[in-house]
């Protein structure tokens, strides 16, 4: 849903909304698909005491999907900076060694 209509308020905190529309996450992939980006990530549950897996399909910076899961796969993403260390444990467990950084 988006606010076709709105006035700020300097009374209250929220604004007065008097119009809105709704949109379908399809038609902004289909009418914009450059600006529709998916994003996955790891965040702490505090909760559950776990970790989760989130996916999420964003417009700009608006979620208009987002899903969560059971922990991911172990393996770090590409870009994090313990993919280096994980990869040398992976390693040195399966081989038997012990790497000398450890």
């Amino acid at each position: 849903m988006v606010a076709v209509d709105a006035e700020d308020r300097k009374d209250k905190p929220l604004p007065l909304i008097r119009m809105t529309a709704r949109i379908e996450p399809e038609w902004l992939i289909e009418l914009f698909p450059d600006g529709v980006r998916e994003q996955s990530s790891v965040e702490w549950n505090r909760q559950t005491e776990r970790v989760e897996a989130v996916s999420a399909l964003l417009y700009d910076e608006l979620v208009i999907q987002e899903s969560r899961g059971a922990m991911p796969d172990p393996e770090p993403p590409p870009n994090c900076w313990r993919r280096k260390r994980w990869k040398q444990a992976s390693i040195a467990s399966s081989t038997g060694t012990r790497s000398m950084n450890s």
